[in-house]
């Protein structure tokens, strides 16, 4: 069974030969890392032999803003433009709730005219049945008529 790496006395991370010195990344200058003035300090990056040693360049400085005018101007700009958008926002919100306003409207309309259409329903069918009721006994009525009228001719 192989010890772990942690385990041993060995480090983990073998040190690197000083090979190339670095740079300041704003000026490009070589830069001592002890103050000793050493001229050769570690790579950051170590590399095999095989392999070429990484370019390190400086890098970009961001401009300062010109001066504050620029930013009270876009400062201004996106104020106007919030305004804006806070005011189409409002008008939106308004037309929403108009529109909730008529849903709700319409809604009492609907409840209505279902009411009524249940009620009409309920007449209906009352109507329906005294209809029925009306055709039977008109033709019960009509049967008891021509029994008479058949007994009659009988007994002529």
């Amino acid at each position: 069974m192989t010890p772990l790496p942690w385990a041993t006395d060995e480090p983990l991370v073998t040190p690197v030969k000083p090979q190339r010195p670095l740079f300041d990344l704003l000026t490009g200058s070589p830069v001592s890392v002890n103050g000793s003035g050493d001229s050769n300090p570690p790579l950051l990056f170590p590399t095999s032999n095989n392999q070429p040693t990484p370019t390190i360049l400086p890098l970009p400085l961001v401009a300062p803003p010109s001066n504050d005018s620029d930013l009270q101007q876009k400062l201004t700009s996106l104020e106007k433009e919030l305004a804006i958008k806070s005011e189409e926002i409002s008008a939106l919100h308004q037309k929403l709730k108009e529109s909730a306003d008529k849903v709700s409207v319409a809604e009492d309309k609907l409840q209505q005219l279902a009411s009524e259409v249940t009620s009409d329903r309920e007449k209906h069918q009352v109507t329906m049945e005294d209809l029925k009721s009306k055709q039977e006994n008109g033709r019960k009525r009509k049967e008891k008529e021509w029994e008479e009228e058949r007994r009659k001719w009988e007994e002529q």
